[in-house]
């Protein structure tokens, strides 16, 4: 386990109840169903009837988080209380299951990324709809040299992760993350996640083995991508995305859209999977079949609305 990257993911009460295989006292608890916008602070407040408060990692805008204590005491009085009101929300606690856990407060945890490994990218969210990737690259570029700007645009939701040259630019910008504004709008920033082919056993997708398809049926099994494609080369992954939204532009309603990437061990099944589809269906639905870009998935300002699906790949 130790070249494991340290893992946060909800337990479900009935796990977290099962004794962990670790060694040493549980001093931390599960809190979940929580207001998205609890911030660190009001849970640590919440929290303190149990007894000192160690640690508290929450971030917004996820409903669940974790609290560390001082002693074994506050936990067993925290998990015996089962719940915890929290910005006026009743919270459910359950003790943390170590063996998916952060090492407890103190303890030195194994190193998730290799040493070398120096980031020098921030994610930056809340921006304005209207912002364009050149606004973006010129504002940061105040701060250091700007190499790569991947803009991500979602319903309702803009985000971008920014890439410096070096890492003091990135931790300059970062410095000054409490009175950041593009274009009239506040915007929030944080150190960007080591990306996964960093972390030893999270290598992402090979990009010139793969390909991408869209506008197949919302109900399609993955199994049944599989066979479609198998027959041009072993598939060695396979990501399919289904998102709804309300279609607000147009009067309501919901619109879908569906998009999948499958990918091969070698290029050249990618290059004959394409080549083979011109006007492929799978259930009766016209598909369209690509190469898979290295550009990020991205949404029109009129995709956000409900008029089109992705622009990118």
């Amino acid at each position: 386990m130790a070249d494991e990257a340290p893992v946060e993911t909800p337990v479900a009460p009935e796990a977290a109840a099962a004794p962990p295989a670790a060694e040493g006292p549980i001093l931390t608890i599960f809190v979940a169903k929580m207001s998205r916008d609890t911030t660190p602070e009001a849970l640590k407040e919440a929290c303190g009837q149990f007894g000192e408060v160690t640690g508290v990692t929450k971030r917004v805008p996820r409903s669940f988080g974790y609290v560390d204590f001082a002693e074994r005491s506050s936990v067993e009085a925290a998990v015996a209380a089962g719940t915890v009101t929290v910005d006026g929300e009743e919270a459910t606690i359950a003790e943390k299951d170590l063996t998916k856990a952060r090492p407890p407060p103190g303890a030195t945890a194994a190193p998730a990324v290799p040493k070398d490994y120096v980031n020098t990218s921030i994610i930056v969210r809340d921006i304005d709809p209207e912002t364009k990737r050149e606004d973006i690259t010129e504002f940061f570029g105040t701060f250091g040299s700007v190499t790569k700007v991947e803009v991500r645009r979602r319903p309702y939701v803009v985000y971008a992760f920014v890439k410096f040259e070096t890492a003091d630019e990135m931790k300059a910008a970062l410095a000054s993350s409490d009175s950041l504004e593009i274009g009239g709008k506040a915007v929030t920033i944080e150190e960007r996640r080591p990306p996964r082919a960093a972390v030893p056993g999270r290598e992402g997708p090979v990009v010139e083995n793969s390909i991408y398809i869209r506008d197949f049926d919302k109900d399609t099994e993955d199994d049944a991508i599989r066979d479609a494609f198998k027959e041009f080369g072993e598939i060695k992954s396979l990501i399919k995305r289904v998102k709804s939204y309300d279609d607000e532009e147009n009067g309501g309603g919901t619109v879908t859209r569906t998009w999948a990437f499958v990918e091969y061990t070698n290029s050249e099944a990618a290059d004959a999977a394409v080549k083979a589809n011109a006007n492929p269906t799978l259930n009766g639905v016209t598909l369209t079949v690509e190469r898979r870009s290295s550009q990020p998935i991205a949404l029109s300002r009129r995709a956000g609305r409900g008029r089109r699906g992705p622009r990118g790949r």
